[in-house]
């Protein structure tokens, strides 16, 4: 696996050295959860905390109908982007996807796997996705400028 991140606004949390698990269970709190509410997740899917399965899978969504944006490349292959309601963070996911390209880590013809977990799934190279949603060249000089604050919790 490659980069992954956790985005919400303008906050970046580099998770490329973890889980998106991981980097909820270790912050609860900044991902609007308690840990009684997670243990609580795991014990309905009747697994032991921190499994990556059935629980793992109600957590993400959960942290995406909370405004979190699940971001994994998939080295060579796509990056997964998932969120829930396209509408809603469009415009985060194109500086995401802007900056990313301005920075060297994506290539506009790379394949984005977009995972609406409100609605649909859809795969389209980065491009596509820029044209879909109205970026040209003007907006990629305005996103040059733009810096998310990485959080990388795990230094190595």
């Amino acid at each position: 696996m490659g980069k992954g991140y956790w985005i919400k606004d303008q906050n970046v949390i580099d998770i490329t050295y973890s889980t998106h698990l991981q980097e909820i269970l270790n912050h609860p709190a900044e991902f609007g959860f308690t840990k009684k509410e997670l243990e609580q997740i795991y014990f309905k899917h009747k697994e032991p905390f921190g499994l990556e399965q059935y629980a793992r899978e109600e957590i993400i969504k959960i942290a995406t109908q909370r405004g979190w944006i699940r971001v994994r490349e998939y080295t060579t292959l796509y990056w997964s982007i998932q969120f829930y309601g396209l509408d809603t963070h469009k415009s985060t996911i194109r500086n995401f996807v802007v900056w990313e390209i301005h920075n060297g880590f994506m290539l506009d013809d790379d394949l984005l796997e977009l995972d609406d977990l409100k609605s649909t799934r859809e795969s389209m190279p980065v491009r596509e996705f820029l044209n879909n949603v109205n970026v040209d060249q003007k907006d990629i000089t305005f996103y040059k400028s733009f810096r998310s604050y990485v959080k990388d919790k795990r230094k190595l």
